[in-house]
């Protein structure tokens, strides 16, 4: 799945400056899926929202991801100068883990010598028994 605006009818611009607006965005996106889901949201210099791309699909507690699909992404498909990846922990707690940080640095260290800064990994945990869904940013926890 991948959805850009370039060439789309004009639009509102969606800033996504603010962890609240990312929120915002995603929320419906990751309440509704059952299974682990990992998206690369790309933005402009001026954090405006260019498109996103799910990147893997995977089972209710990992996904595979191929980098160069996200490179495709970012460069020819939006021409993005960030990126924020967003993936969701459909069966527990969004707690970034061991294969989480390290994806994150792989992604780091590929979009940088093409001068496209990743400026967060968010993890959402859906919304279960009455409780809201839980939300962590690897920027807000220094992990980046």
């Amino acid at each position: 799945l991948v959805v850009t605006t370039q060439g789309a009818a004009p639009q509102p611009v969606q800033v996504l400056d603010k962890l609240d607006a990312v929120k915002a965005f995603l929320a419906p996106i990751f309440e509704a899926s059952p299974i682990e889901v990992l998206y690369a949201l790309a933005l402009n210099s001026s954090n405006q929202f260019l498109g996103f791309v799910r990147l893997s699909t995977g089972t209710v507690s990992r996904a595979a991801v191929y980098p160069r699909e996200l490179m495709t992404f970012v460069l020819s498909e939006t021409n993005s100068t960030a990126v924020i990846l967003a993936h969701n922990h459909p069966g527990g707690k969004p707690e970034a883990s061991r294969e989480d940080l390290e994806l994150t640095r792989r992604v780091r260290d590929m979009l940088r010598p093409l001068e496209v800064r990743l400026l967060d990994h968010v993890i959402y945990a859906p919304s279960r028994l009455g409780q809201p869904g839980e939300w962590a940013s690897m920027r807000e926890q220094n992990l980046l």
